[in-house]
């Protein structure tokens, strides 16, 4: 998958005015200025990262211009209470989201509780996922959504992204 062909899946669960979040960034700014386009000045999207790359990086810095981009410093499942209602997440890397590192397969039951409390009904949870994801830990993410999450429902699966609708 491409990047527009990437772009153009996430624009599918991801529609101008919408609210929205984009989970672990990092110092990478790629993801946030995505969202931030498909949105438009009618939306915002929250970065959300427990690290403070925001004042390290010039791309961070960048974004930070961006009128309808919020840069927040936090970790899941600890949020500041006035992120809810989301249309969207996008969760750049999902195992450092959800997951206990070093990897033993054990997840956070709060951090999924967190995903369903900040989306709002028929909200879109979408993945963006890598190829050693997909042949080590698909299973794992698989097993945990259907346990932790019982009102989401898988709506598209790729190589790169995987996104699950809220239904309740």
């Amino acid at each position: 998958m491409g990047k527009n062909d990437f772009w153009s899946a996430v624009k599918i669960y991801a529609k101008p005015g919408n609210n929205a979040a984009e989970l672990y960034h990092g110092e990478e700014s790629y993801f946030l200025k995505g969202l931030s386009k498909i949105v438009g000045s009618e939306g915002i999207v929250y970065g959300i990262d427990p690290l403070n790359p925001f004042k390290k990086s010039a791309k961070m810095r960048s974004l930070s211009k961006l009128e309808n981009v919020e840069l927040i410093k936090s970790k899941f499942p600890n949020l500041p209470s006035g992120i809810k209602n989301l249309d969207v997440v996008l969760i750049r890397d999902f195992l450092l989201a959800a997951y206990k590192i070093p990897f033993d397969g054990t997840s956070d039951p709060n951090v999924f509780r967190s995903f369903s409390k900040i989306l709002k009904k028929r909200g879109n949870m979408i993945l963006n996922v890598n190829r050693t994801e997909i042949e080590n830990y698909l299973k794992v993410y698989n097993k945990s959504i259907k346990e932790y999450l019982p009102n989401f429902k898988k709506v598209f699966n790729s190589t790169e992204l995987i996104v699950y609708k809220k239904l309740k």
